[in-house]
């Protein structure tokens, strides 16, 4: 009986452990014109800032989460100047884009 109660709890805990929550944020463009190195060069920092706070990259952490949050950093950021590479390649061919965001997604 005792044995079972001890299984439960820890399926419990490490249930708890594997949800966590996926935290995104949107990064607007719309007072940028891609076109100009200059915005480009400005989206890349919102990105990079973005991908800072979704990963929660301050404060002291352990190494074993400060390379965890390292790891999501460097993806968050990877998508993120995807998404800019892909706008900034349909505004050169003159396709306008619906979307006015980007999101920054931690993994």
């Amino acid at each position: 009986m005792i044995k079972s109660g001890v299984v439960i709890i820890a399926l419990f805990v490490g249930t708890g452990a594997a949800a966590q929550p996926i935290r995104t944020e949107q990064i607007t463009y719309a007072d940028l014109n891609l076109g100009r190195p200059e915005a480009q060069s400005m989206l890349e920092n919102r990105i990079r800032a973005a991908a800072s706070r979704v990963c929660d990259l301050g404060g002291m952490q352990a190494l074993e989460e400060f390379s965890s949050s390292t790891h999501c950093y460097r993806i968050a950021v990877s998508q993120g100047y995807h998404q800019m590479d892909q706008l900034i390649a349909a505004n050169r061919v003159g396709v306008t884009v619906a979307a006015s965001a980007i999101t920054v997604t931690a993994r």
